[in-house]
């Protein structure tokens, strides 16, 4: 199985999971009684993520609302939410735009803690875009906006948010997990050994690849629109922990960014 297939199946296997529970405001995305900001960020990406021809994505949590523009599995702009900063509604978002990355990031991240505070469920609803909107080749990949939040932001919620660097990540963690618990959202598979020993993995595990004898740090290939990288560290006394990771090629950029962001401290 290729990572193209394995990206298309869980795509297909979420539209199944969710494709039956509709309320007024739409198709349910994240149901009631299982409201937490993780799980809501966790959805507005995958939302976008899914969305190939460009369309207005319209969330609903009862008393917030989030309308974005999406297209070619990229946010393509903020179109109105909770205190969207000036000059950003309808503003055509562009990676190299730290600013705009962050302020969109810090949107989505609000409306999220509103929704989880809310309690109820989150639906959501495709409309069609204006005409020529979202004609570019911009916008900010799903495993970018992880990246952001992951590298600073979290999610806000404390349950999740065990230290400042990130759901799931702190300074005392081997170097591995720490990859790891940032990457999450982006990580189609990944694999964790060791010593030699299988210490975890997660998504479609059996498709990665024995990990290729590299060096210590990061490496990364580039196969089409899928990638592949493997991290070699020192793990907990000593041990050597090598990770392989699979993800798109789109979002290479943020995990090798998540990366030097880590050893940067």
């Amino acid at each position: 199985m290729t990572g193209a297939d394995g990206a298309l199946r869980a795509a297909l296997e979420r539209l199944g999971r969710k494709g039956g529970e509709w309320t007024a405001a739409g198709r349910v995305v994240v149901p009631a009684g299982a409201t937490d900001a993780e799980t809501v960020q966790t959805a507005l990406l995958e939302e976008i993520g899914d969305t190939v021809l460009t369309a207005r994505l319209a969330f609903d949590a009862g008393s917030v609302r989030l309308v974005l523009l999406a297209g070619g599995r990229r946010l393509r702009a903020v179109v109105a939410g909770p205190d969207v900063p000036e000059g950003l509604s309808g503003q055509a978002l562009d990676a190299a735009e730290e600013g705009a990355v962050v302020q969109a990031a810090e949107v989505l991240r609000g409306f999220a803690q509103m929704a989880a505070a809310g309690g109820g469920p989150v639906a959501v609803l495709s409309l069609a875009a204006p005409r020529g909107a979202g004609d570019t080749d911009g916008g900010l990949t799903p495993g970018l906006l992880a990246a952001r939040w992951a590298a600073g932001m979290g999610t806000g919620d404390p349950a999740t948010d065990d230290t400042d660097d990130g759901p799931g990540d702190g300074p005392g963690r081997p170097l591995a997990e720490r990859l790891l618990a940032r990457a999450a959202p982006i990580l189609r598979a990944h694999a964790l050994s060791r010593g030699g020993a299988v210490a975890g993995q997660g998504g479609d595990a059996a498709m990665l690849p024995p990990a290729p004898d590299t060096g210590p740090g990061l490496t990364l290939w580039l196969a089409g629109g899928d990638a592949l990288a493997v991290l070699r560290a020192e793990g907990p006394e000593g041990a050597g922990d090598v990770a392989t990771l699979a993800l798109a090629a789109a979002d290479a950029p943020a995990l090798v960014a998540g990366w030097q962001r880590l050893i940067r401290g």
